[in-house]
């Protein structure tokens, strides 16, 4: 261990000790009021490792500038101190005045502790580049805007704040076709996304599916269906993973609105956990009437052909429904060529040269004939 004395049995300005922790023994590392091994000090009080040949010390009175405080850089094998930053020296940073404790910022730099530096002699802490003893001040203890003030900071530790891992994972749904009629096949394709940030994976993802009222559920691979809950256990997820699950139902016999929610859960902290559900409304509709159909063929020939000056002459009309429904209001008209004189037609009427046959219903399958006779 090492261990500073404020003042000792030697020259009276203080020693750096080694201290065998096994059985007390204690070593001599530096004098500091011993020119011979470097800058004088005056009154260490505090003492860091800095690497594996030397040390960090603060004395609060120096050789330097003044009695402002200095910090030594000391080599622990032969105990000789030079000077990183002197505190009563403008041109490396902020002044200080009674420099108490020194530890290392885990950054490559020390920081600094002085009881009666900043606003009102209440204290500042600095940082201290051990490559040039440039200073700068992190904390005044005497400046309101940084908080409540201080009176005389002495100690110096570091801590961390502990890490809670956390990841933002994210639900989204869709329900096809929507809107659906009722009784037919409904899925809905549900995605789980992890947008990180990481670097470590989610774990334990678990997503769970309530599914509508009045839906049947037929199957979802990888997943397993109890009283109309769908749970699917997906495991673990690195950032920018995305899984995709499918999950087909039928849909309820009756129209209506319904509406499915998604969860998604795992073990880490969630930093949005508002997208970690989702819910999807899909509309349930009657089947809708499709129109009927019908294809009607007409088909028309005349005899005889040719035919003579003032000899009738016969016309055949063939109409037939080639489906698929039923035709109703089936009706045939046929307009005479100019000059000839109409005779007759069963089933039909004649007005002006235009004869008008009605068929009514022709079922799928079925045809009906005409025939009209004329004299040209």
């Amino acid at each position: 261990a090492l261990i500073v004395d404020r003042g000792t049995t030697g020259a009276g300005d203080g020693f750096l000790f080694s201290v065998d922790l096994t059985t007390g023994f204690r070593t001599i590392i530096s004098d500091f009021g011993n020119a011979a091994q470097g800058s004088l000090g005056i009154d260490p009080v505090d003492v860091t490792l800095e690497d594996s040949s030397n040390a960090l010390v603060i004395d609060r009175g120096n050789s330097g500038s003044g009695t402002n405080g200095i910090l030594f850089r000391v080599n622990i094998f032969t105990g000789f101190r030079t000077i990183i930053s002197d505190f009563g020296n403008a041109g490396q940073g902020p002044l200080g005045v009674n420099p108490f404790g020194v530890i290392l910022d885990g950054f490559g730099d020390a920081l600094v502790s002085d009881i009666d530096a900043g606003t009102g002699m209440l204290g500042e802490l600095f940082s201290v580049d051990l490559t040039t003893g440039n200073r700068g001040t992190i904390s005044n203890f005497g400046n309101t805007i940084q908080g409540p003030l201080g009176v005389a900071p002495l100690g110096l530790t570091l801590f961390a704040l502990p890490i809670i891992p956390e990841t933002d994972l994210a639900v989204v749904k869709e329900g096809f076709p929507d809107p659906v009629v009722v009784g037919e096949t409904l899925t809905y394709t549900v995605f789980v996304i992890n947008y990180g940030p990481g670097p470590d994976d989610a774990t334990g993802v678990i997503l769970t599916d309530t599914l509508p009222a009045g839906v049947t559920f037929v199957s979802a691979p990888g997943c397993v269906e109890a009283g109309g809950v769908v749970t699917c256990d997906i495991g673990d997820m690195a950032v920018g993973d995305i899984e995709q699950v499918d999950i087909t139902v039928t849909a309820p016999g009756s129209a209506g609105a319904i509406l499915n929610i998604a969860q998604v859960t795992f073990d880490q902290e969630d930093p949005l956990p508002a997208n970690n559900m989702f819910e999807e409304i899909t509309q349930v509709v009657d089947d809708p009437i499709s129109p009927q159909t019908s294809e009607l063929l007409l088909i028309k020939t005349d005899s005889p052909d040719p035919v003579v000056v003032d000899t009738p002459l016969t016309y055949t009309l063939f109409v037939s429904n080639q489906g698929p429904d039923d035709a109703t209001g089936v009706v045939i008209t046929d307009t005479l060529p100019a000059g000839v004189t109409f005779d007759s037609a069963t089933g039909c009427s004649e007005a002006a040269g235009v004869v008008t046959c009605t068929v009514g219903a022709l079922a799928n399958g079925a045809a009906a004939v005409f025939e009209i006779t004329v004299t040209p």
